[in-house]
């Protein structure tokens, strides 16, 4: 400290120091956590999004929605053992951004460890649920005992009339009534008694009611 006391000299310090103390944590397990075993894509995504929340950055960069689902929805030890394999599979699954990216997975799945069980094929289903929402103002998917529950961002501006319009044709074609909730400043549309063998297609077609509606 008594050497270095000119400008600038603080990169000299904290080098000198290293030298010293060495690195400690900094490059360590509790520090960096556990890369090897996410995988560096799904690392530098995990970290290229909290850089981007921390420094205010991304705010218009539409985050993946959230899907809250009432059944199991995993890849179980039974029927594979392996936590390698496991969590390579819900890393591939996490990047997915298109159905045939789900279904190549699925495959190369059944292929290694023979017919999916139910939480596994759940978990194939959420994923597609979060793909088919992702470019949409929904923040937040919650399905549970066949009631499904729309949460809208508070940020995204919509052509209410247009909206309403679209919305009611869809509900007239399905067959599916509707309802708004306002809970915490929050919208909500909600459908219930949506049949499990029909939610995909359902949630498929009310995202593409917002095709037109939002407003830039």
């Amino acid at each position: 400290m008594e050497y270095y006391t000119s400008l600038g000299s603080g990169y000299h310090v904290a080098t000198k120091d290293l030298e010293i103390r060495g690195a400690g944590n900094v490059f360590g397990y509790e520090q960096s956590g556990q890369m090897l075993q996410v995988g560096l894509e799904l690392y530098n995504k995990i970290l290229s999004e909290a850089i981007e929340k921390g420094t205010g950055g991304g705010e218009n960069k539409s985050a993946d929605v959230i899907i809250s689902f009432d059944k199991e929805s995993l890849i179980g030890v039974d029927y594979m053992p392996s936590a390698h394999d496991r969590l390579r599979f819900y890393q591939e699954l996490v990047l997915a951004q298109r159905d045939g990216d789900v279904e190549n997975i699925k495959r190369r799945i059944v292929d290694q460890f023979g017919v999916v069980d139910k939480p596994t094929e759940n978990l194939f289903l959420v994923t597609k649920i979060r793909i088919a929402l992702n470019d949409t103002p929904i923040k937040k998917c919650i399905i549970k005992s066949g009631c499904v529950n729309f949460k809208i961002k508070k940020e995204v501006k919509i052509d209410t009339e247009k909206f309403l319009l679209v919305l009611g044709v869809f509900s007239g074609k399905t067959k599916n009534k509707h309802r708004f909730e306002y809970i915490g400043g929050e919208t909500s549309v909600v459908f219930d008694n949506i049949k499990e063998d029909k939610l995909l297609g359902f949630v498929v077609g009310f995202a593409g009611l917002f095709s037109g509606v939002v407003v830039n």
